[in-house]
C-alpha cells in the first residue's frame, strides 16, 4: 500500500510549485508515495467570496486520510490559513511540513532569502556601481516582498545610499500596473531612469523588461532590472534576468526527507534553511552565466512540441465541448465523454476525473442565481460526468467526493494527482483531477487544461442559464395566456345563465380524453385551454338570442352558427396558442362532414377539435338548458355510441364512454341541475 501525502498548494508560480513537486518525488525511489495536489487559483486582491469558493478545493479530503502533509507556503501566504490547516491536520493525527514559512512546534523547510537577496544586491552595487534603485513591489502587506525591500535598503544605506519611500512602487504583482507606471513616469524621457529596477519576483521583472523594450529603453545599457525566482522564462529571455535561485527543487527534497521520517515518528519536528543564490545576467550586464545560449537552443528546438501541444489541446477542448453541447440532458454528458472522449487518442492522462454538484444542473435562475447559492461546496454525494482510473473508465453515475475519485486503491507505482476546483463566479459546481506518473508530471500543461474545461464547462453554465431563462419566460407568459382564457372563458358562460361553467367543464373532459389517447402533458394543456375558450364567438352573439327560452328559429339559429367564425378572428392573432383558434373554429364540426362552418369531414378536421366536440356534445347533454333538462347518463351514452362515425370521431367518442363508465366525476347527478 502506497503511502499517501496531502500537498496544499496555490497555482500562483506554478514553475516553482513545479520544481518543487519534482524535487519531492526524487526523493522516493521506491515509487511507493502518491501525492495529492490541492490546488487553488487565488491571487492576492481576490475579494472574500471569490477567495473562499477557490479554497473550498482544501476541504474536500478527510484530513485523516493521509499518511502526512504539506503545506507550500511559497504560494498560500495568509498565516491564519496556514494555522487552520495544521489544526485540522493535528487534529486528524497527521505530521505536517510546512515549506517556505516557519511556525513554532511544526516541521519546515524555508529559504534563506536574505543570502540571496543579500548577495544580489551586494553584486548590483560593488560590480555594476547600482545606488540608485526603484524597487517594484508586491502587494504591501506580502511578507517575501516586504523582507526583501528589507534587505536593499539596508544594503544601500550600508554603502552610504538611502532607499527613498518614493522609490517603491506596489505593483500588486500585476503588470498592467507596472505598465501604467512606466510609462507615466519615464516615457517620453519625462524622469531620468534609475540606476536599476529591482523588482520583488521574476514575473514582475519580466513584464518591466518587455514594456521598457515597448517603451525603446535598452537593458543594460540604460537601466538594469533584476527579479527574484530563478523562472525558465528568465534564463531564456533577451536579455537573460538576473534574479536569485531559491533552490525549490532542493526545498521539495527536503521536506520529502521529513515527511518519510515523520510518517513513522508523528511527533517528530524538523528545521531545516535552503541557501538561496545569486543568479546574474544579461540584465544586469553579466554575459552568458547562465548558459542562456544552449537554453535558447533547447528553447528552440521544444518550441515545435509545445505548439503542437497547444494544437492538441485546442482541439481536446472542442472535442469536450462537443460532448458537452451536443448532450440534450445533462446526464448525457457523462455518457457522451465516457463513449466518445476517452475512446479517442491525445488523452490527457490515465487519470481523469471530473465530479459535479446536483446543484449544477438543477439551478433555476427564476429563484437562485449562483451568486445566491448557499449551499455547500462539494455535497456528500457528486455527479460523475468523467472517469478514468489507471486508464479503466467507469460508469458510476454518482461517487462521495470524500473517496476523492472513483478506482483509487493505492496499489501500484506512485502518481501525483492534482485536484482543483471548477468554479463560476463564486459558485464551485464540482472539481477536476488529474492523475501523472511523476516523471511526466507538467504543471504547466495540467494548468493549460483546466483551463480549457473551465472554459468549456462556464459556458455550458451559461448556456443552462439561458435555458432556464427561456424557460422562465415561456412560463411567464403560459400562466398569462391561461389567465387571459379563464378570464375570456367565465365572460363567455356569464351571458348564458343557462351555461355557467361550461366551458370549464368540456376543457376538463377533453384534457382527460387527450390523456387516454396518449396525448403529451404539453398537447393535453393546450387542449384545455382551447376547450375554455371553444366558445369564445359567443360573445359577439346577440344575449337575447344566447338566453331565449325554448327553441330557436332557423334564423337565429344561423346566427348563432356564426359564433365558430367569429372565435376563430378574435384568437387568430395569438401566435403563442393557435390551437385556440383552431377549436374554436371546428369544435361544430361532425366527422360525416355535415358540421360548420367548413363542412370539414373525418381526419380533415384537427384532432384537438375532434376531442373537443366530445367533451362540448358530453356537457350540452349533461347541463340543463333553456329549452330541456338534464338527460338521463343511459340516454346519453346512447348518443354517444350512435353519433360514433357520424357525428364524433369514433375513437375519441370510445373514450368519452370509457370515462363515464369507469369515473364517479362524469356520473350524471339528476338533482343537480347544470351542475
Amino acid at each position: 500500500m502506497n503511502r499517501k501525502v496531502a500537498l496544499f498548494a496555490n497555482g500562483w508560480n506554478g514553475e516553482n510549485l513545479d520544481s518543487f513537486i519534482n524535487g519531492f518525488n526524487s526523493h522516493f525511489t521506491n515509487d511507493d508515495v502518491d501525492l495529492f495536489v490541492f490546488s487553488s487559483n487565488m491571487l492576492t486582491g481576490y475579494n472574500p467570496t471569490l477567495r473562499d469558493s477557490e479554497e473550498s478545493i482544501y476541504d474536500l479530503a478527510d484530513y485523516s486520510f493521509f499518511d502526512a502533509a504539506i503545506i507550500y507556503g511559497s504560494g498560500i501566504s495568509d498565516s491564519d490559513v496556514i494555522d487552520q490547516f495544521v489544526g485540522k491536520f493535528r487534529n486528524a493525527n497527521v505530521p505536517v511540513v510546512l515549506q517556505g514559512v516557519d511556525v513554532a512546534g511544526v516541521s519546515s523547510v524555508t529559504i534563506d532569502n536574505y543570502s540571496g537577496m543579500k548577495s544580489l544586491c551586494e553584486h548590483l552595487i560593488e560590480k555594476h556601481n547600482v545606488l540608485d534603485v526603484i524597487y517594484i513591489a508586491g502587494d504591501p502587506k506580502n511578507g517575501d516582498s516586504n523582507f526583501r525591500l528589507q534587505v536593499l535598503k539596508e544594503s544601500l544605506e550600508a554603502h552610504g545610499h538611502e532607499m527613498k519611500e518614493e522609490n517603491v512602487f506596489y505593483a500588486n504583482w500585476n503588470a498592467r500596473e507596472i505598465e501604467e507606471y512606466l510609462v507615466k513616469e519615464f516615457g517620453n524621457e519625462k524622469k531620468k531612469l534609475p540606476d536599476a529596477f529591482v523588482c520583488a519576483n521574476d514575473q514582475m521583472a519580466l513584464s518591466a523588461l518587455t514594456i521598457l523594450n515597448q517603451m525603446g529603453v535598452k537593458v543594460p545599457e540604460e537601466v538594469i532590472v533584476t527579479g527574484f525566482d530563478n523562472l525558465s522564462a528568465g534564463r531564456v529571455f533577451a536579455p537573460s534576468l538576473a534574479t536569485v535561485d531559491q533552490a525549490y527543487r532542493n526545498q521539495g527534497i527536503e521536506c520529502a526527507k521529513i515527511v518519510e521520517e515523520s510518517i513513522t515518528n508523528k511527533k517528530l519536528v524538523k528545521k531545516r534553511v535552503i541557501p538561496a543564490n545569486l543568479s546574474p545576467g544579461e540584465s544586469c550586464g553579466c554575459v552568458d552565466c547562465k548558459g542562456e545560449t544552449e537554453l535558447r537552443k533547447k528553447l528552440g528546438r521544444e518550441s515545435w512540441s509545445s505548439n503542437y501541444y497547444l494544437e492538441v489541446l485546442q482541439g481536446r477542448q472542442k472535442h469536450i465541448d462537443g460532448c458537452i453541447s451536443l448532450s440534450e440532458r445533462f446526464e448525457d454528458i457523462h455518457k457522451n465523454i465516457n463513449e466518445d472522449l476517452f475512446k479517442t487518442s491525445g488523452q490527457e492522462t490515465e487519470d481523469f476525473h471530473i465530479y459535479v454538484n446536483p446543484q449544477y444542473k438543477e439551478l433555476k435562475y427564476k429563484n437562485m442565481h449562483v451568486s445566491e447559492y448557499t449551499g455547500p461546496h462539494y455535497n456528500p454525494v457528486m455527479d460523475v460526468i468523467a472517469a478514468k482510473t489507471n486508464g479503466v473508465v467507469f460508469d458510476d453515475a454518482m461517487v462521495d467526493p470524500k473517496i476523492l475519485f472513483l478506482g483509487y486503491d493505492g496499489n501500484g507505482k506512485g502518481k501525483t494527482y492534482v485536484f482543483t476546483p471548477l468554479t463560476m463566479d463564486s459558485y464551485v459546481y464540482g472539481y477536476m483531477v488529474m492523475g501523472y506518473k511523476d516523471a511526466s508530471f507538467n504543471r504547466k500543461k495540467y494548468l493549460e487544461f483546466a483551463s480549457c474545461l473551465r472554459s468549456v464547462f462556464k459556458q455550458y453554465q451559461r448556456n443552462i442559464e439561458d435555458h432556464n431563462r427561456a424557460i422562465q419566460i415561456k412560463e411567464q407568459a403560459n400562466e398569462f395566456l391561461e389567465q387571459t382564457v379563464e378570464a375570456l372563458a367565465s365572460a363567455v358562460d356569464a351571458k348564458d345563465s343557462y351555461t355557467h361553467g361550461h366551458s370549464s367543464r368540456v376543457a376538463k373532459y377533453a384534457r382527460a380524453i387527450a390523456q387516454l389517447a396518449g396525448m403529451t402533458e404539453e398537447e393535453c394543456d393546450d387542449i384545455y385551454l382551447a376547450g375554455l375558450l371553444h366558445d369564445v364567438g359567443k360573445i359577439g352573439i346577440n344575449d337575447q338570442i344566447i338566453n331565449k327560452p325554448g327553441r330557436l328559429t332557423p334564423e337565429e339559429f344561423d346566427a348563432i352558427k356564426q359564433h365558430p367564425s367569429f372565435g376563430d378572428a378574435i384568437l387568430a392573432k395569438i401566435q403563442m396558442s393557435p390551437s385556440l383558434s383552431v377549436v374554436a373554429r371546428h369544435h361544430h364540426e361532425r366527422y360525416d362532414g355535415k358540421g360548420y362552418p367548413d363542412g370539414l369531414k373525418g381526419e380533415d378536421i384537427p384532432q384537438i377539435a375532434r376531442i373537443v366536440a366530445v367533451a362540448d356534445a358530453y356537457d350540452a347533454m349533461t347541463s340543463k338548458r333553456s329549452y330541456r333538462d338534464i338527460m338521463p347518463q343511459n340516454m346519453v351514452r346512447e348518443e354517444l355510441i350512435n353519433g360514433s362515425g357520424t357525428q364524433f370521431d369514433p375513437q375519441y367518442a370510445k373514450h368519452m364512454i370509457f370515462l363515464m363508465d369507469q369515473d364517479e366525476y362524469y356520473k350524471l347527478r339528476e338533482n343537480k341541475s347544470g351542475s
